[in-house]
């Protein structure tokens, strides 16, 4: 195994809180960067202090929410409302390759942090920010959730059943669809000053990325002016192509007919061959006419049997079908076993804790793999290692409440 990895060398400050941004830094960390997460006692990452907490014990090192999220990063307290506070960050950051940061707009610069301030002392530094609606245009300074986004992009205005109100996806949706484009856009950067010589600031507008998954949709409604739908159990691109209820309590499989060859062999399969030429059901429009009639037919025999027993079953016959996996399938799941997809980490606090692995696996490089910090857990060993700080100058920092 390669003992190197793809960023190992480069050293990343995190101003970071909730999801978006700490994600971010978690897969440049994961990959061999550094990453020192800035956060104080006083103000500390908000998932830190959100249940569930390891044990039912509230604690900010105990936050089972924060703890995926910061995997393999740095923790270091420092107090950003002490005058003090901001020069160490600069101080920091002037020994940094990146500096990622998603704080609500507005926030640096009451700090008397920018991108300005911090090229003055590092010209080549790549510096990501992070914010809802970007840093130009009417909404530039208004702050946001991924909750919030949701609901603006149009997330919750197809989701949901078509007679009934919009609904939220399941969390803050478009947080965790942000941090991969927001890795390969500083992988872009560092590759521009690799070049160039030159560093960069990227603004990243979360808004705006997430429209990227809804394409189909925003082009099908400018192109044909069809306002898109909340299409409740049922999807568009195939008949059937929804979720059918099986044995078990709450248990359903999902199973998509792209043509009516595949309804024939889906037909024959569930021991029903005359209903692939039921005028009812023998084209895709007529599927469409007629879905509750299919759906009680198919569900007649999905009924009998488990939603794995109906998956693998279609899957060797060449259909599309997919159990809907509860917490604990995932966490049994063969197919995630094999790929070592969760991983267990030992925590101080938390004690032993399942972490998930990035999906990216690349030849003969292995990640990190560590647990997120406590808070403030590095302050001393960055002190000492990065910016070359005494045992009485860092004492003395703690003593001004410049550091915790």
């Amino acid at each position: 195994m390669a003992s190197m990895r793809p960023l190992d060398g480069i050293r990343v400050v995190g101003l970071t809180n909730a999801i978006a941004g700490p994600m971010t830094c978690h897969i440049l960390a994961e990959y061999g960067a550094e990453v020192i997460k800035v956060e104080s006692n006083t103000r500390p990452d908000g998932l830190r202090l959100s249940a569930p907490f390891a044990g039912g014990v509230a604690h900010v090192d105990r936050g089972g929410r924060f703890a995926p999220y910061s995997g393999s990063v740095l923790s270091m307290a420092v107090n950003l409302n002490h005058p003090g506070g901001p020069a160490f960050v600069k101080r920091l950051v002037s020994r940094s390759d990146v500096l990622v940061e998603n704080f609500a707009p507005g926030v640096l610069a009451k700090h008397g942090l920018s991108f300005d301030s911090f090229v003055a002392e590092r010209p080549d530094l790549v510096m990501l920010s992070l914010s809802i609606f970007g840093l130009t245009g009417p909404n530039s300074a208004l702050p946001g959730l991924g909750t919030d986004l949701a609901a603006l992009t149009g997330f919750a205005s197809m989701t949901g059943w078509p007679d009934r109100g919009p609904s939220l996806p399941q969390g803050a949706y478009t947080d965790f669809i942000i941090p991969p484009l927001a890795a390969c856009a500083i992988l872009a950067a560092l590759e521009h000053r690799e070049a160039t010589g030159q560093g960069l600031y990227i603004d990243l507008a979360e808004y705006e990325a997430a429209l990227w998954f809804l394409l189909p949709q925003l082009l099908d409604s400018a192109a044909n002016g069809r306002a898109p739908s909340r299409p409740g159990n049922r999807m568009a691109r195939g008949a059937p192509h929804q979720l059918f209820r099986c044995g078990g309590d709450d248990r359903w499989c999902a199973i998509a007919i792209a043509d009516d060859e595949q309804w024939r062999t889906l037909c024959r399969l569930i021991g029903r061959p005359e209903l692939g030429d039921d005028p009812r059901f023998a084209t895709y429009p007529a599927r469409i006419a007629y879905n509750a009639e299919l759906t009680a037919v198919v569900e007649a025999w999905t009924e009998q049997r488990s939603p794995h027993e109906v998956m693998d079953l279609l899957q060797r016959h060449g259909l599309e079908a997919g159990a809907a996996q509860s917490a604990e399938d995932l966490h049994e799941d063969p197919q995630l076993a094999h790929r070592g997809h969760f991983r267990l980490l030992d925590h101080p606090e938390m004690g032993a804790s399942y972490y998930q692995a990035l999906p990216i696996r690349l030849p003969e490089i292995e990640p990190q793999w560590k647990p997120a910090p406590c808070l403030g857990e590095h302050t001393y060993d960055i002190c000492h290692r990065v910016l070359g700080l005494s045992d009485e100058e860092i004492v003395q920092f703690i003593d001004d409440n410049v550091l915790y």
